[in-house]
């Protein structure tokens, strides 16, 4: 897959004591799809690892490169797949989740 830019990502969590857990939460393997010119849209995949003791829950994911984000999971129904918004994500402690294409992303 080809990185159109850096992927620059900040989560924002919520939980009791999160801030102090919050730098236990890694980012890596960052990326965003080439989109074609003028696409108002781009998928962002990602490796998050809650390393802490506590569990946590990722409510919102920002970046300066883009007005607005979302985190959704694609899902396949009745044979269609369809993007269904995911407006806040638990992660357990020491819980790994990969965000990619046909899944969360």
């Amino acid at each position: 897959m080809k990185t159109a830019y850096p992927f620059m990502v900040m989560l924002v969590l919520s939980a009791l004591g999160a801030i102090s857990h919050a730098s236990a939460v890694v980012v890596s393997k960052a990326q965003v799809a080439e989109t074609p010119p003028n696409s108002r849209v781009a998928a962002a995949y990602f490796e998050l690892h809650n390393q802490s003791k506590q569990a946590v829950t990722l409510v919102k994911v920002v970046s300066p490169q883009f007005e607005r984000t979302e985190i959704h999971e694609t899902r396949v129904e009745q044979g269609m797949a369809r993007m269904i918004a995911i407006p806040r994500l638990a992660l357990a402690a020491n819980q790994r989740l990969v965000f990619q294409a046909g899944g969360l992303h």
